[in-house]
């Protein structure tokens, strides 16, 4: 017998719609009418959140990475959720080579990753160094990696003891190991924790040649060190607790997802597009395939395409993968990119 606390259950039809909607494409609009069925149907709908994860893993391994941007935000809601039982599809995801991982995430991975990690593996500690320690994956995401402990360390759910011992470790592995990528990023994760206790192994990584004085120099690092408490408890207080309460106030403010203010109103009025988005196929249609019959719940209604927001400078949008408009021969992001 159904009672008042008796959460309703969606039908199977509806759970693969609100996965569907999902999916709008990148610099279109937030579905926050999906996110909040998703939110509504929480068990429901948290394995076929986890499928997405797996799916997107799968295609980018057949050189076919999927478009739009379920993948990152069934990634917040796995996280507001808490579903640790979803650790091996993040792990899995997150460990992609470079270009496939930024094609998917973007700048989730170096801005978010550490928070929805500590959330993910609080009490996998393995986990996360085995991610630190994976050459196969970007520099910047593996200094990322690299924060968590400092994450964990500001949210209580480690001590600084078990930080320093941690990362103190990994550094000297990464010494012996030569291991000039990662060697700054757990510098700069250690010099988090006041470590006057690792000034041994910090000076023997400048020594190897795994640190970077372009980055900061060991004379900076002894200067930190030095500032001992204070600095170590301005750079905690500059970090929100690794919690999502709400997916949709946590990624609504995102460029993405903001209107553009130079679109003329009359565009507006000639280029309204008035089909859901869950008419359209995706690349992962085979997931989640077309349904007919009224959804459940109201159809999130696409805006105009002239609300899409992007960079008004005169060229074109220059994607992170695509070569620099500058001509130096890098990719954007590593490029011009990166110095924006």
């Amino acid at each position: 017998m159904k009672t008042e606390s008796t959460p309703e259950v969606a039908p199977e039809a509806d759970l693969d719609r609100i996965i569907r909607d999902l999916n709008v494409d990148w610099y279109t609009f937030l579905p926050e009418v999906a996110i909040r069925a998703a939110q509504q149907h929480r068990e429901a709908i948290t394995p076929r959140l986890i499928e997405v994860l797996r799916s997107a893993t799968a295609a980018a391994k057949a050189g076919c990475v999927p478009i739009g941007a379920a993948p990152t935000i069934a990634l917040f809601l796995l996280a507001e959720f808490e579903v640790t039982e979803a650790l091996p599809a993040v792990i899995e995801v997150l460990s992609l080579p470079d270009e496939d991982a930024y094609e998917l995430f973007g700048d989730v991975l170096e801005d978010d990753i550490s928070k929805l990690l500590a959330i993910f593996a609080a009490t996998q500690l393995d986990v996360i160094d085995d991610l630190i320690q994976s050459e196969g994956i970007s520099q910047h995401v593996r200094w990322t990696f690299a924060n968590t402990y400092v994450q964990l360390f500001r949210d209580g759910r480690i001590s600084r003891q078990i930080g320093l011992d941690r990362l103190g470790r990994l550094l000297r592995e990464a010494i012996d190991s030569q291991d000039y990528q990662i060697g700054p990023g757990l510098i700069l994760a250690l010099l988090k924790f006041a470590p006057e206790e690792c000034w041994g192994d910090i000076k023997r990584a400048y020594e190897a040649g795994i640190a970077d004085d372009e980055i900061l120099s060991l004379e900076e690092c002894r200067e930190t060190i030095e500032l001992g408490e204070e600095a170590m408890q301005t750079e905690l207080a500059k970090l929100d607790p690794a919690r999502i309460s709400d997916t949709v106030s946590e990624i609504e403010w995102w460029e993405c997802f903001q209107p553009d203010p130079d679109d003329d109103a009359d565009d507006e009025v000639d280029e309204v597009e008035d089909d859901p988005p869950l008419e359209r196929e995706r690349i992962d249609s085979r997931h989640t395939p077309h349904l007919a019959g009224p959804p459940a719940y109201e159809p999130v209604k696409r805006k105009p395409k002239t609300l899409v927001s992007t960079i008004r400078s005169g060229q074109p949008r220059v994607g992170r993968n695509q070569a620099c408009p500058c001509g130096s021969g890098k990719k954007f992001k590593k490029c011009c990119g990166s110095r924006a």
